[in-house]
């Protein structure tokens, strides 16, 4: 062999380990030389032969004819992809390296990675033949360190006695992709120097550690010299792709164009970010940041990326916290809300339900109502699944929710994240409440906003505080104490809200400055007094989508829900009933019947829905299309009385509501309601079975996953009361 691309050549179609580790120097140096002794003789490294059209046009039509790298049987790729994530082929847990079984299984994997690394640079090396010679001299120098690399881990499963056997050929399987990609070249780099590499810095660190913690010192140190090898291949691959990019994008929008699907920012790190890694690699700080906040998607794509018809569906609930998945606790239940979700689109549809959710909870669901697979639960969910398909659509349009549509190349659906965050603010609500006319008289000047950056300054924002609670109307004004709330601008579920009291004159103590902190991080401070809530009640609506042809400012009125909450105001479902009509409206919170509502309760019908429908043009005329939820209590006002306040905040996203209405409507569609009249509630998690055993004959419940939502279908009211009494919606507390 007279030439590096001879060498490949020879490389990949020979399938004896031999060949794959014989090194591209004349004359080779020795094994020990390979493994960076000191002192050990090198041959020179082989020239890179300079090609010309017919010679280029060979060189693509032999590995044309070479659809894969020649392997000994022993050797050769397993028909289940393994590194891919199949449960029986993943690494043993860190804690279980003691066992030596286990640390075979690591070395193995270890070991056919690097065996396909050597594999993709010798195959770089005869595709991309016009490439710089100095790009092409890295990439066979990297190519060698592999080889290193994968004598290394040969010789430690030697010394465990065994040898390299089975097999992956996921790093391989994304050859094709890089082939046919507009822009090879960086592909490539950002496949394999910025995505496989770049996450062995991560991976090569972490299991470095545990080997030490394992007592095997021998492959920890093999870990600690592939580790900073690989510090030098991602150095090669962002250095040459900054270089190789169109000169007006920057590093990261050049790796998000040319990184093929379905790599991306969240497979170029491991389970442990190591930043200081990567800045000796040289990658900048937008792209460190991007890759950090990634957010993994689907592991197995839908073929040829789904079809453009498919739509998309990101069930980042709780994003307006700064896209941060929610907590570990909360994602066993809400594993079932994303599949209900997203199962109120046609199943014809192809809706792809990305992480959090996952694909059995969405055929749980489907399975527990099936209809027709071209029939959307609500006729508006048609319409948005029609507009919405070959995009990406979110639970909530925010700046993560774009950044992640980027990722996947999709179209983000609806309006922009700054757009939705305006109206998706408390204080939007507050503001056009106040402009329409639509607070109570009996608690106007109630409400203030502390901005973000007067929440910073304390005596500036406490002499705010104190003044406006001094000019509270005296029905709310205690005789020894005032109790107030501070909610957050933009948050979910009324998670960080702070609550405050007022003695004779002065805050009863000093509200932490982290508390502070936290509010001005959120949008601000919107200051009211703490109610005697009666009933929470909510508005679903659809904004500008009663089809085409549609006025913007159309609203549609999906149905109105009562909230089943915590004393402290965290949702924990909704019920409603299901009329004569088929309307979906308020549920009694009395004993009562079906047949009608109570006075009382019918009387707040028309002020929600008007109200909701008020609050809903003003979120259009500002840009914003779409589902939308509008909150709403009753409160006991001055002398007791009973109080509607019509809007509390707007909801510029799905809702618990919205779920809970197209699963009413879908239980309609499969025939598995009573007659209407008829109660429901969709409680986010299951009763008890044997609360639900008792009334067996009178309830319907229908709960696909074991932990999770369910749905409840009874003749009145009252066969639906026990499973909400232990959340008592008549109990104080804030909203």
């Amino acid at each position: 062999m007279t030439t590096a691309q001879d060498f490949c050549r020879a490389l990949l179609s020979c399938g004896d380990l031999e060949s794959k580790l014989r090194p591209p120097r004349d004359p080779p140096p020795t094994p020990g030389a390979l493994a960076g002794r000191a002192g050990e003789p090198r041959g020179r490294l082989l020239a890179i032969a300079e090609t010309d059209e017919a010679g280029t046009a060979a060189q693509r039509a032999w590995l044309k004819s070479l659809p894969s790298p020649a392997r000994d049987a022993a050797r050769s790729a397993h028909e289940k992809d393994h590194a891919a994530g199949d449960a029986e082929g993943r690494l043993p847990s860190l804690d279980s390296l003691r066992d030596p079984k286990a640390r075979v299984a690591c070395l193995l994997r270890f070991a056919h990675h690097e065996l396909q690394a050597i594999e993709l640079f010798a195959w770089a090396i005869l595709r991309f033949p016009t490439l710089p010679a100095a790009l092409l001299r890295g990439f066979l120098l990297v190519l060698e360190e592999e080889q290193i690399h994968l004598r290394l881990y040969l010789d430690r499963l030697a010394a465990h006695g065994a040898t390299l056997s089975g097999g992956s050929d996921y790093l391989w399987r994304h050859v094709a992709a890089i082939d046919v990609a507009a822009d090879p070249v960086l592909s490539f780099l950002s496949a394999v120097g910025l995505t496989f590499e770049q996450a062995n810095l991560d991976f090569a660190g972490l299991y470095r550690e545990a080997f030490l913690a394992a007592g095997d010192h021998a492959t920890a140190d093999v870990l600690a010299r592939v580790h900073h090898d690989e510090i030098r291949h991602v150095r090669l691959a962002i250095r040459w792709l900054h270089r190789l990019k169109r000169p007006d994008e920057s590093d990261l929008q050049a790796y998000l164009r040319a990184v093929p699907f379905p790599l991306g920012p969240a497979r170029a790190k491991g389970r442990r970010f190591d930043l200081i890694a990567r800045r000796h690699a040289g990658l900048d700080d937008e792209l460190i940041q991007h890759i950090a906040q990634a957010q993994p998607y689907r592991r197995s794509a839908p073929d040829s990326r789904g079809s453009e018809r498919s739509v998309w569906l990101l069930p980042n609930l709780g994003a307006e916290e700064d896209d941060q998945p929610l907590p570990k606790s909360a994602r066993g239940f809400l594993r079932g809300l994303h599949g209900a979700w997203a199962s109120l689109f046609p199943s014809d549809f192809q809706p792809w339900l990305l992480p959090p959710g996952d694909v059995a909870a969405l055929s749980a669901w489907q399975q527990a109502l099936p209809v027709s697979p071209h029939q959307a639960a609500l006729p508006v969910l048609q319409i948005l699944g029609e507009q919405a398909r070959g995009h990406l659509l979110p639970w909530l349009n925010t700046v993560g929710a774009a950044g992640c549509a980027h990722e996947l190349r999709l179209p983000l659906w609806g309006p922009s994240p700054q757009v939705v965050r305006r109206i998706h603010e408390k204080t939007f609500a507050q503001e056009q409440a106040a402009r329409l006319g639509l607070v109570p008289d009996c608690l106007r000047g109630a409400f203030a906003v502390i901005p973000p950056d007067l929440c910073r300054e304390p005596a500036r924002r406490d002499a705010v505080l104190l003044a406006h609670l001094s000019s509270l109307p005296r029905w709310l004004v205690g005789d020894a104490e005032t109790e107030f709330v501070l909610k957050p601008a933009l948050s979910t579920s009324g998670r960080g809200r702070v609550h405050g009291h007022l003695q004779n004159g002065a805050l009863a103590a000093a509200l932490a400055e982290s508390a502070w902190h936290e509010l001005a991080h959120r949008g601000g401070a919107i200051v009211e007094p703490w109610l005697m809530r009666r009933g929470d009640y909510s508005v679903q609506l659809a904004i500008g989508m009663s089809g085409e042809g549609a006025s913007s400012l159309s609203i549609e009125v999906l149905g109105t829900t009562t909230q089943v909450v915590a004393p402290s105001g965290l949702i924990r479902g909704n019920r409603g009933l299901v009329g004569r009509d088929g309307a979906i409206t308020l549920c009694p919170e009395t004993r009562g019947t079906a047949d009608e509502l109570p006075g009382e309760l019918a009387a707040l019908e028309a002020p929600l829905r008007s109200a909701a429908v008020r609050l809903g043009q003003a979120a259009a005329e500002y840009g914003y299309v779409g589902i939308a939820g509008i909150d709403a209590f009753v409160f006991r006002g001055p002398k007791s009385a009973l109080v509607l306040r019509p809007v509390v905040e707007l909801n510029a996203r799905f809702t618990t509501g919205t779920v809970a209405l197209g699963l009413v409507r879908r239980a309609q569609q499969a025939g598995l309601c009573p007659p209407a009249p008829f109660a429901w509630a969709f409680l986010l998690k299951t009763p008890p079975k044997p609360a639900l055993d008792a009334v067996a004959d009178r309830v319907c419940c229908i709960h696909p996953l074991s932990r999770g939502p369910a749905l409840l279908l009874a003749p009145t009211p009252e066969d639906l009361d026990g499973f909400c009494s232990s959340l008592d919606l008549r109990r104080s507390s804030c909203v």
